[in-house]
């Protein structure tokens, strides 16, 4: 069943859920020549009584995502701001009541939720979404120029994120599966995982700490930024180091890496007698490699 928002003033029924929604119009001009120069925003708010869902698809555009997870919570609270630009005033509000939120739920289990502008829109159109939620298995989002935020600290994720942005800045806490980052020109900061780990964007810094006992493996690629590595003593493999105009440290206070073959910029790490590969790579950045004691 699916829940699509098209007004300010409206919400369609959704008969697997009991939706309590707010609604606030704000419309401003923005001034300087900006094009377009005028713009209309609604922001929408959502509690969904339904049974608790355990995987989680958001896909917007130009705006933040917020996933929170929230074990005392008993429903879905999902919160929106919705943003249209145009040459008057008038366009701006018209494209706004043609916008729609959508929420859409495929089986008691999988919630999915979306946003959609007029077509013939502008570029600068927008939605930000915060979703908080008792708890999930599964988390997928997708955006653009804006940043995402998965914050799973009181109640970890239990199977995989998977987050794809651009020119924002990703923040992920507290995965127990597997977690695959991209965005560009902005950092990412990865922790307290406890299986694989991909993180790629460029022109920012890179962060990953995996899980007491975890053993990743890690493959991490920026440029133009540094990079830290926090291993938990537990951890056994090879780690690859790799750099360019900078340095390459690595602390080991409890004494496990076996093998140290790193030279200013580059060189690898073997840590315990495991086998697993894991790959890190950046230029003009310092890479910091911390075993946990």
């Amino acid at each position: 069943m699916t829940h699509n928002v098209p007004r300010a003033d409206r919400w369609s029924s959704w008969n697997v859920a009991t939706a309590t929604v707010g609604l606030a119009l704000t419309s401003l001009t923005l001034g300087g020549c900006s094009f377009p120069r005028f713009q209309a925003s609604v922001v929408r708010k959502s509690t969904i009584s339904v049974s608790q869902p355990s995987e989680l698809f958001v896909e917007t555009r130009n705006g933040a995502v917020n996933v929170v997870c929230e074990p005392e919570l008993s429903e879905v609270q999902i919160e929106a701001k919705l943003t249209c630009r145009g040459n008057s005033q008038n366009e701006a509000d018209d494209r706004l009541a043609q916008s729609e939120l959508i929420v859409d739920s495929e089986s008691t289990n999988q919630l999915k939720v979306s946003s959609r502008f007029p077509e013939g829109g502008y570029g600068s159109d927008s939605a930000s979404i915060t979703i908080k939620v008792p708890s999930l298995d599964l988390v997928d989002v997708k955006t653009s120029n804006a940043s995402v935020t998965i914050d799973a600290s009181k109640s970890a994720v239990n199977g995989s994120v998977t987050v794809l942005t651009s020119n924002g800045q990703v923040q992920v806490q507290r995965v127990s599966g597997n977690v695959d980052v991209n965005s560009s020109n902005s950092s990412i900061e990865i922790s307290d995982v406890g299986g694989k780990v991909v993180g790629t964007t460029s022109n920012g810094s890179a962060s990953v700490k995996l899980m007491p006992g975890q053993q990743g493996p890690i493959q991490v690629n920026t440029s133009n930024a540094s990079v830290e590595l926090e291993l938990p003593s537990e951890f056994s493999g090879l780690v690859k180091l790799d750099t360019s105009n900078a340095s390459i440290s690595v602390d080991d206070p409890n004494k496990v890496i076996t093998k140290n073959e790193v030279r200013k910029t580059e060189g690898t790490i073997t840590v315990g007698n495991g086998d697993s590969v894991s790959e890190v790579k950046t230029s003009n950045g310092a890479i910091k490699v911390k075993i946990s004691s």
